[in-house]
């Protein structure tokens, strides 16, 4: 368990980094993944991250494999909504 925890900081450290590249911008959009263990998978970062490391919007509910629009605001990373294909959402 002490190595889960060692990249959990590591993966905090370079989130950091990442933010302060994009402050000027103050929000960064995203796309990820929620894994089977609720963790979440962006796209733009490649370690996921534990559930009790991200917001989800109140009123959003999320369940393993979907697919999910992410604002990085500050350090704080928060699941806005569920995204479907066009095609799925035609249903």
């Amino acid at each position: 368990m002490k190595d889960v925890a060692g990249i959990n900081r590591f993966a905090r450290v370079i989130q950091g980094r990442v933010h302060q590249i994009n402050k000027n911008n103050g929000v960064t959009v995203d796309l990820g993944i929620i894994n089977a263990d609720y963790s979440l998978k962006t796209d733009s970062f490649e370690i996921a991250m534990p559930v009790s490391e991200f917001f989800v919007c109140e009123g959003q509910t999320i369940a393993p494999g979907d697919r999910v629009l992410v604002n990085w605001i500050g350090n704080d990373v928060v699941v806005v909504a569920k995204i479907k294909l066009g095609t799925e959402a035609q249903a």
